[in-house]
């Protein structure tokens, strides 16, 4: 890992840290992967994945070999601005910052579980937060 990844993997760290829990109602072994739109497109793009373990939620640093591939729940797939801007300031709220990137466009989230199985992990509340609607997403 270079000194970038690390810088990066830094701001991770650091959000988690400061801000609240990122994936409320979502249980044990829940997974969200967090990918720049750049790597999109790239053979072996690097994601940041969030894990809910019963300490708290942990991030770490995953190779994205495309959907198929991405052993996450959901997959947020971000524009630079919308990462910068969750980086801006880890005090406030991620989930919130997160939800106005997607109101604006700058974010997507993919779901790659089956609906059942995202309501068994909890992600309801999640979903919730994210400003997603109910009805047919989960």
């Amino acid at each position: 890992m270079d000194t970038e990844d690390s810088a990066v993997n830094g701001l991770w760290e650091l959000l988690l840290e400061n801000g609240k829990d990122m994936l409320p109602g979502v249980e044990n072994g829940g997974r969200v992967g967090v990918l720049p739109k750049r790597q999109l497109a790239e053979s072996s793009g690097k994601m940041i994945v969030w894990e809910k373990t019963t300490s708290g939620v942990t991030a770490s640093e995953c190779t994205f070999d495309g959907f198929q591939g991405a052993d996450v729940d959901l997959l947020v797939v971000a524009e630079e601005k919308c990462l910068l801007n969750l980086w801006s300031d880890p005090r406030k709220d991620p989930i919130r910052k997160l939800r106005e990137g997607i109101r604006m466009g700058e974010a997507m989230v993919y779901f790659l579980r089956a609906k059942e199985d995202l309501l068994d992990k909890g992600y309801e509340d999640l979903t919730e937060l994210l400003g997603l609607p109910r009805q047919g997403c989960i």
